[in-house]
């Protein structure tokens, strides 16, 4: 796949690792499959890993839409915590990162609480 840059949408269920209890990929509209897919995270420390991210520097922010579900995701790379989004509705949600390392690394999502969360992309600022 290569290195995907972070201010790109970064399509999750083109994963390295899926935590192999409580996260799955499905379809977003099983009558469209050229919607595309989803990641869902569905029991506590759920996650998804997606290797070779360019965080380059300056990052602020990080969105990710969402199509179902209410709790808590962790926002983390290199397994460090750079931010929290707090999942209440369904649309894009934006919430403020720090800490984010510059050069290529590995981003993950873990679901800290609540739940199933569907999540399509995720997208730094």
């Amino acid at each position: 796949m290569g290195i995907t840059p972070a201010t790109g949408e970064i399509q999750l269920d083109r994963y390295s690792e899926l935590s192999k209890k409580g996260a799955a990929i499905a379809y977003i509209d099983t009558t469209d499959y050229f919607a595309g897919w989803k990641t869902v995270l569905h029991a506590k420390d759920a996650y998804v890993r997606y290797d070779d991210v360019d965080f380059g520097a300056g990052l602020t922010s990080v969105s990710a839409r969402i199509l179902e579900g209410k709790g808590k995701l962790l926002v983390k790379v290199n397994d460090k915590t750079v931010g929290e989004i707090i999942v209440r509705t369904t649309g894009t949600v934006t919430v403020p990162v720090r800490n984010v390392p510059t050069g290529i690394h590995s981003l993950s999502l873990t679901l800290a609480n609540g739940g199933p969360i569907e999540v399509d992309w995720v997208q730094f600022r």
